[in-house]
């Protein structure tokens, strides 16, 4: 008895197998992944580090606008801890009286 082989769904399953390579290879890939490689130090080109005093200058300037919108945000929540306070009292003030209603219906 003959042994048939068939060689056309190996041929057909390489070629399917090499044209998915081929398409790998020409993939230009996620750019999140050469931005986290670079912050690695594992890219193909790293950016060279910013001067000293360029960073300097840049810092006073980030610093300065921080400091200005910690002060706003300081400001707003104190504002509104103020708020949270008059709602506390407003809410045991209308409890009380809730209650004093209340008994007085019962009596």
């Amino acid at each position: 008895m003959a042994k048939t082989t068939s060689r056309s769904p190996q041929t057909h399953a390489e070629a399917e197998l090499s044209e998915a390579a081929r398409a790998v290879v020409r993939d230009q890939g996620d750019p999140r992944i050469d931005v986290h490689l670079a912050a690695l130090g594992l890219g193909a080109d790293p950016a060279p580090p910013p001067t000293r005093a360029a960073s300097a200058a840049a810092s006073e300037a980030e610093l300065s606008t921080l400091r200005d919108r910690v002060a706003g945000l300081e400001r707003e929540l104190g504002a509104a801890r103020s708020r949270n306070q008059v709602l506390a009292v407003l809410l045991a003030l209308a409890a009380v009286v809730i209650a004093v209603l209340v008994g007085l219906r019962l009596v």
